[in-house]
């Protein structure tokens, strides 16, 4: 599925709810989720978190991580510094309410 798909998928559902949407509309509405979690995420604290819709957005602090890959006869040193991020979860009501057993 490509972005294209998505946007005619959000499009088609948008219409069930009264709304007749364009494509360009679609893709606006995106971009507005998009940097409203971005906003979200500057007001955030570090370990706070917000429910938006069926998402979480947490802002999570990571550790610095250090140490060395062997590939064949070479030794790699790697380093990942500390960082703050903010991860996108679905709620897990969302999640048990859409489940399906295979």
């Amino acid at each position: 599925m490509n972005k294209t798909d998505v946007i005619k998928t959000i499009q088609g559902v948008s219409k069930e709810f009264g709304f007749d949407l364009t494509q360009d509309n679609v893709d606006d509405l995106l971009k507005i989720f998009a940097k409203s979690y971005e906003v979200l995420g500057e007001e955030l604290e570090i370990g706070d978190s917000v429910n938006v819709g069926v998402t979480v957005l947490t802002k999570k602090k990571t550790k610095a991580r250090s140490g060395v890959s062997k590939l064949g006869e070479q030794e790699m040193s790697w380093s990942v510094p500390e960082k703050i991020k903010l991860v996108i979860s679905t709620k897990k009501s969302f999640e048990k309410e859409h489940e399906q057993e295979i």
